[in-house]
């Protein structure tokens, strides 16, 4: 069976890539897709630009059709074709989703942060916000992947993109796919916000998943899940590893548990004081000394500097993170130097230089955090988001960034330069000692405090 792969020509802003581009882990979308689908499916992949470039023999016998913007795990893929053994007719790829409400979902949860969280939630609810799915059917969302067999180019209006999944989804059947599912406290969330709508909560996950990829938001949700698809696939490569971790798994405490599960590339030089958990450690890693990392993804060839400290975050190949780092659920493109005290929530391009005291606020005391999308503000679900910085973006001293904002490729920002001492003039080479100055437009200026005594508060 063949597999046809329809270019839909999105630009993922502000990076300017196509969707096959987008960060995956360590690898792109487009590759890790390539080569599931050229495993599972065994035909050929076609890369096309137009649906009349199927051709009408695979209408016939049956075929993929996967638009590029969709992402479909390896497990998720398998369960799928498995389903389409008897099949005589098209089929679309279905699953379930736990909303109640299709209005406040399409809406993107305003005023109501508890509904991106519900007392029980799976990856397909916490990815769903942005996302242009079929929710018609209540409790059920379909993706852009179908299985074509005894149909037509007749059949379908090839007059744009829109018609063309439009009745793609009129002549394909609802194949839904069972997920198991497996419950966990929202590790996403912890140490996050601490809001009491998150409290309590259950997260269902499962290594079974699909999203469509149309904004920076999905680049940076598709990543902060990988955990568990990677975390699955490796262990069933691995089997006797995955059966020796069960079997200690009743006889170490909670926190050993964690510590045992890292897995290192080739070599690697890691401080014996540096602390590692959950964590797949690429070829060629330098972590230094009283460095922390947890549930994260080091790619090829980066460097972690001294106490650096990084939670539930992928780097991508070739990353500098220099000492003292703190970085928390962030994402980031390879090639990137950071030095933050602090940083989390955020999607960090490819090049990007971030000093210590630049700022990316994530989180919004009222309402949710808002992104740009299709030239609108629209509401992500969530009081908790940070930015994304497009590639090559630096970041200077004291720059502060408001959540939810995407800055252009290879922009530079800079604190008010009045602020930065440039200037001291011949009257004041010989600063008076024990004198108080500020900076203003450059340049040094004489605090006179005030004489008029503060009267005292009654």
């Amino acid at each position: 069976m063949n597999v046809y792969i329809l270019k839909t020509g999105t630009a993922i802003a502000p990076f300017g890539d196509s969707v096959a581009e987008s960060l995956y882990v360590h690898q792109t979308m487009g590759s890790y897709m390539q080569k599931v689908l050229s495993e599972l499916v065994g035909g050929e992949v076609i890369s096309i630009h137009h649906i009349s470039q199927v051709a009408d023999a695979d209408l016939q016998k049956g075929c993929l059709l996967i638009f590029d913007w969709v992402f479909c795990s390896k497990k998720l893929l398998k369960k799928f074709l498995g389903g389409l053994k008897n099949a005589e007719k098209s089929q679309m790829l279905t699953l379930k989703h736990s909303y109640q409400n299709s209005k406040s979902l399409a809406e993107g949860f305003d005023n109501n942060p508890a509904n991106i969280l519900g007392t029980s939630n799976t990856m397909i609810d916490f990815s769903l916000p942005l996302q242009e799915v079929d929710r018609s059917i209540p409790g059920q969302v379909s993706y852009d992947l179908f299985f074509l067999k005894n149909c037509s180019l007749a059949q379908i209006d090839t007059s744009g993109l829109d018609k063309v999944r439009y009745n793609l989804m009129q002549i394909c059947e609802r194949s839904k796919v069972d997920i198991r599912y497996f419950d966990l406290a929202p590790a996403l969330f912890q140490g996050v916000g601490g809001d009491s709508e998150y409290r309590g909560k259950t997260f269902s996950i499962s290594a079974s998943f699909c999203m469509h990829i149309q904004h920076w938001l999905h680049i940076f949700r598709l990543n902060q899940l990988a955990a568990v698809m990677e975390w699955g696939e490796y262990c069933r490569k691995n089997r006797l590893w995955t059966m020796g971790m069960l079997i200690k798994m009743p006889l170490k405490k909670r926190h050993k548990l964690r510590a045992s599960l890292k897995v290192f590339g080739k070599r690697c030089d890691i401080h014996p004081t540096a602390y590692l958990e959950t964590s797949m450690i690429g070829d060629n890693v330098t972590i230094g000394a009283g460095a922390m990392i947890k549930g994260s993804f080091i790619g090829d060839g980066c460097r972690i500097g001294d106490n650096a400290k990084i939670h539930n975050s992928v780097l991508a190949p070739n990353c500098l993170a220099l000492k003292n780092l703190c970085m928390v659920n962030c994402v980031c493109y390879p090639d990137s130097t950071l030095s933050n005290h602090k940083v989390q929530l955020s999607l960090l391009g490819r090049k990007v230089f971030l000093t210590s005291t630049a700022a990316l606020a994530d989180a919004v005391f009222q309402g949710n955090v808002k992104v740009m999308h299709q030239g609108s503000p629209v509401s992500i679900g969530t009081p908790y988001m940070g930015c994304c910085l497009g590639h090559g973006v630096k970041l200077g001293a004291r720059v502060t960034v408001a959540p939810g904002r995407a800055i252009p490729n290879f922009c530079t920002i800079i604190d008010e330069p009045g602020r930065l001492l440039t200037t001291i003039s011949s009257d004041q080479a010989n600063l008076e000692e024990g004198q108080t100055y500020y900076v203003s437009e450059g340049k040094l200026v004489t605090h006179i405090p005030l004489k008029t005594p503060v009267a005292a508060p009654v």
